[in-house]
C-alpha cells in the first residue's frame, strides 16, 4: 500500500486513478441475494493508469457480442 500511495504522488497523468489491473467478470463477486453489493478480487496487476483501461478490458472480456452490439 506504501509503494501505490507513492506512485500516486509521481508526475502522472492528471486524470490517473488506482487500476485494478485485471477487471473482468471472473474477479467481481455479487451478492446474490440483493445484487446491490459487490467486491472486487485478485489485484496483483493493481496499479496507476487511466479507469478507462479497466473499463474497456472489463466490456472486451466479460460481455457477449450481443451485448457490445447493442
Amino acid at each position: 500500500s506504501r509503494r501505490l500511495a507513492q506512485g500516486s504522488l509521481h508526475g502522472h497523468h492528471p486524470f490517473s486513478t488506482l487500476l485494478h489491473g485485471d477487471f473482468k467478470a471472473a474477479n467481481i463477486f455479487v451478492d446474490r441475494r440483493e445484487h446491490r453489493h459487490c467486491t472486487a478480487v485478485d489485484f496483483q496487476w493493481a496499479g496507476w493508469g487511466l479507469g478507462a483501461v479497466d473499463l474497456v478490458y472489463f466490456l472486451t472480456t466479460s460481455l457477449t457480442l450481443d451485448a457490445l452490439g447493442d
